[in-house]
């Protein structure tokens, strides 16, 4: 398993470079927003194992589980920046910024 760790670490970079998106739209009053957010990670994680796990076996549901990481990360930095303007991963440019 130990070279699973380091696919599964692209999901876990993913995560932490947008920072605590659910803590920011849990306090400005989005809790509903963040958890159908979560359902929709969790329902295309399941989904992804339904296929890759078959095919790939160990490497499937570690592939499966880094992907559904990433769409996290995005779908919760995408509903921060349409909800509350604020841009929230760190690969992003700011405009103005110089």
């Amino acid at each position: 398993g130990y070279p699973l760790l380091f696919l599964l670490v692209f999901g876990v970079v993913a995560r932490a470079a947008v920072g605590p998106c659910e803590s920011l739209l849990t306090m400005s009053g989005n809790q509903n927003i963040c958890a159908a957010v979560y359902a929709m990670t969790l329902a295309f994680n399941i989904g992804l194992n339904v296929v890759l796990i078959p095919l790939f076996g160990l490497w499937g549901a570690a592939m499966a589980t880094a992907f559904a990481m990433i769409f996290e990360a995005a779908a919760l930095s995408f509903t921060v920046w349409r909800k509350l303007g604020i841009v929230m991963a760190i690969f992003v440019p700011i405009k103005g910024a110089a």
